[in-house]
């Protein structure tokens, strides 16, 4: 069975490469970007099974990012990592997700899988707020 191809983007190297580690041994890690241009040109290269990024980044942020790959016809499953509140955001799509960078350790995993099944995710960190 080939393991899932994650594709992430985080503008904060050491995060970055944090993340990379920690699911490389469950997930097959395609790529590592640092902004939004890359983290589009990366997927349409790479075609991931799921794209891990980070809200604010430079040159695009990874909400634009997603909705240029979709016009392109490219919906990947997104899980959007990030240290916002989400007060009052409306969690209406599907295969999306939403974990709290002081939730990643505990949740990012629960949250792939959650999203490659068609399904949305928050962690716990957010639930309260929305």
């Amino acid at each position: 069975m080939n393991a899932l191809r994650v594709l992430i983007a985080e503008d904060h190297e050491d995060l970055r490469a944090i993340v990379v580690a920690m699911l490389s041994s469950e997930f097959q890690v395609v790529g590592a970007v640092g902004d939004g241009e890359q983290l589009i040109q990366a997927a349409t290269f790479l075609k991931p099974d799921v794209i891990i990024t980070d809200i604010n980044m430079p040159w695009k942020d990874g909400f634009a990012a997603r909705n240029e790959l979709q016009s392109q016809g490219l919906d990947f499953p997104f899980i959007f990592i990030t240290m916002m509140e989400l007060e009052g955001l409306t969690i209406e799509v599907k295969s999306v997700g939403y974990v709290h960078k002081n939730d990643l350790f505990n949740e990012l995993k629960v949250a792939v899988h959650t999203v490659l099944l068609g399904n949305t995710y928050i962690s716990k960190s957010f639930r309260k707020s929305i």
